[in-house]
């Protein structure tokens, strides 16, 4: 943009041409009031709105590898909004986080604390995430407001909840291994009458060349106990997947499923939807499933 200050750049340090580096802290990188668009121009497909408030971050060498934090201030976007390939992901939110980020030939990692992503006064996502990139790796631990997120236009969920809220933690390893303990609290709806009180979930998955294996359990105390666990396993070859589930609940407090899918009739019936193409394959195409179900007890 025209006489707008985009980026400053402090050397504190003589750059060495030579390909040596100095060790100790370098540079300085700050942004001030940072129009997101004139960032979003250099990346085709994508639209982006809102500002960078506010960042500094140094640069610092030392054995072969580079350390840049933000000091004294938090990183700070107001009222971001992104599209890509005009599909839109996130819509009106204020970003703020600490960053802590190693580069090197043997690893790289970056260290995202005191995350926080607001929309509308609510909180989308609070905690903190390290990613591993030499390995791949990634440990992320948030909580927030469970309708700030299906608000979003990112979020698929056709769920117009009027309460709730979640705890997560992820961890993905460099073996493939994905590990996950999510929890949601105070679950109600604008147009149902449920109104479920936890759900806990926790797995793990590892993914391989030919497939995945994953294990979990799942419980929802609504206005009875739903429990259970379940054994997947997928397995893949040149156009086909073989899939077997094992599922056995304890218990299956039939009300509450009852009371999330009685959804109150519109007052007017929704649009019928319009297909430019038509469906040449079912989607279960070259998917085949075994499932072995036990419930131990089910009650209404």
């Amino acid at each position: 943009r025209q006489n707008l200050e985009l980026l400053k750049l402090k050397l504190l340090q003589p750059l060495q041409l030579n390909g040596s580096k100095s060790s100790g802290t370098s540079f300085e990188i700050s942004a001030e009031k940072l129009p997101l668009e004139s960032l979003a121009v250099f990346v085709p497909g994508l639209t982006a709105s809102g500002s960078l408030n506010q960042a500094k971050l140094v640069g610092t060498f030392q054995n072969s590898e580079i350390s840049i934090q933000s000091k004294e201030l938090p990183i700070e976007f107001s009222d971001v909004s992104v599209s890509w390939n005009k599909i839109s992901y996130l819509n009106h939110c204020n970003l703020s986080t600490q960053l802590d980020a190693t580069i090197g030939s043997q690893k790289s990692l970056l260290n995202l604390n005191d995350l926080s992503v607001q929309s509308r006064g609510r909180t989308l996502a609070a905690g903190k995430a390290a990613i591993g990139l030499y390995p791949l790796s990634a440990t992320i631990q948030l909580h927030g407001d469970l309708t700030a997120v299906v608000d979003q236009p990112f979020s698929s969920a056709a769920l117009n909840l009027s309460s709730g809220n979640y705890q997560s933690q992820l961890n993905f390893g460099p073996d493939g291994e994905c590990k996950a303990d999510i929890n949601l609290s105070e679950i109600a709806f604008k147009d149902r009458p449920a109104k479920i009180k936890s759900i806990h979930f926790g797995g793990t998955a590892t993914f391989r060349d030919q497939g995945l294996s994953a294990n979990g359990n799942f419980q929802m105390n609504g206005s009875g106990i739903t429990s259970g666990k379940f054994i997947l396993d997928k397995k893949s070859t040149v156009g086909k997947s073989d899939w077997k589930i094992d599922a056995d609940f304890n218990s299956i407090a039939g009300d509450d499923f009852l009371a999330i899918f009685a959804q109150d009739s519109p007052s007017s019936p929704p649009p019928t939807p319009t297909y430019s193409v038509a469906d040449r394959l079912p989607f279960w195409n070259g998917n085949t499933p075994k499932v072995n179900l036990i419930i131990q007890s089910a009650h209404c």
